[in-house]
């Protein structure tokens, strides 16, 4: 018998306000419970957004937990895309970290990736992150499930000439990949043009060597206004194809059915 792990997607809108990203990911929850979606994926940053992120955390804390109850009140797990602040060992303090955080069905927290390739949103005081690839098991029915996350640029970026994060993932055991993104878009029509296509090839790229990537992005801009084209297609991405993709305007949500034992006897 094949198990099967549903992965969702939820490409919602990120803004400054972090009460309304929580009810934006609470609808959300609602949709993959309703579809049995096992893990649904949030886009970069979509429970702090970016601005204000510090003077708001105490909200972000307490909307965390919100969001982790509800989640397990609805038996959904998460791969949920937010700021936070980590106590670093090497600094020796609390820094501001770019996250995806991971839940089980039952709200029980597996662990996080940092985004490792930054842009000025995400530096704090000039420190960077700590460039540590640790892979994320995802239960699924009984088996687990080899997976992590490469938010925004580190999915092209960290030693890209060597195959970047996503073989390095590869090579440690990872077969999922999943990634969050939230692209500055807007600015200029030509050069949103060629990021997207730019973006897409590294997406397909990436699903065609090494495994499926579950993407999804933001549908308002990164300063959490409405605007219509994602800088990322938003979808499910095996073998080069996209096996699940929607719109690339508004909130749309999608799932797909992943096959663990084939991810798990897969070789290179």
């Amino acid at each position: 018998m094949t198990t099967t792990v549903r992965f969702g997607g939820a490409q919602i809108p990120v803004t400054p306000y972090v009460r309304r990203n929580t009810d934006t990911i609470k609808k959300a929850i609602d949709w993959a419970a309703e579809n049995r979606v096992d893990y649904l994926v949030t886009p970069e940053a979509s429970l702090s957004g970016y601005a204000n992120f510090i003077k708001e955390l105490a909200t972000v804390k307490t909307c965390l937990k919100e969001i982790e109850e509800y989640a397990a009140s609805k038996q959904v797990g998460l791969c949920l895309g937010t700021l936070w602040v980590d106590y670093d060992i090497k600094e020796k303090r609390t820094i501001k970290r770019n996250q995806i955080r991971y839940y089980t069905k039952d709200g029980n927290y597996i662990g996080h990736n940092n985004k490792m390739v930054l842009t000025p949103y995400d530096i704090e005081l000039g420190i960077e992150s700590n460039y540590m690839l640790n892979g994320i098991p995802l239960p699924v029915a009984g088996k687990v499930l080899p997976s992590a996350g490469l938010i925004c640029a580190d999915l092209y970026g960290l030693n890209s000439h060597n195959g970047g994060a996503a073989q390095q993932y590869w090579n440690m055991g990872v077969r999922v990949f999943i990634h969050s993104t939230n692209a500055e878009r807007g600015v200029d029509p030509v050069k949103d043009e060629i990021e997207e296509i730019w973006l897409e090839g590294w997406i397909r790229r990436g699903s065609s060597m090494l495994g499926p990537v579950i993407v999804v992005d933001n549908c308002y801009t990164m300063d959490g206004k409405e605007y219509h084209k994602t800088m990322s297609q938003s979808g499910v991405c095996i073998k080069g194809q996209w096996v699940t993709k929607v719109p690339r305007s508004g909130t749309q949500y999608f799932y797909y059915d992943i096959p663990v034992e084939d991810l798990l006897l897969e070789k290179k």
